[in-house]
C-alpha cells in the first residue's frame, strides 16, 4: 500500500491563475500492489492505482492505472 502527494509550488499556481488556466494544487495516488512467488524462477506482482486530479488538472477526471511486473529469474 502507498500513497503520493505532489504538490505544486506558489509561484506555478500563480503563473497558471494569471493566463487563466485551471489549476489545482495536488495531484494524490493511492497504489495497492502485491509480489506473488508462484514458481522458483517466476515472481508476478499486479498493481492498481488510483490518481486523484491527474497532473494538477481540474479538466481530467480521476484515472484508474493497472499494472502486472513480471520478474523471470535465470
Amino acid at each position: 500500500m502507498a500513497v503520493a502527494i505532489a504538490r505544486n509550488g506558489v509561484d506555478f499556481l500563480r503563473a497558471r491563475r494569471t493566463q487563466d488556466l485551471p489549476v489545482d494544487r495536488v495531484e494524490t495516488a493511492l497504489e495497492a500492489s502485491y509480489q506473488v512467488h508462484f514458481t522458483p524462477w517466476l515472481d508476478l506482482q499486479p498493481d492498481v492505482q488510483w490518481i486523484i486530479s491527474p497532473d494538477t488538472d481540474p479538466g481530467i477526471p480521476n484515472a484508474l492505472a493497472v499494472g502486472m511486473r513480471v520478474q523471470l529469474s535465470f
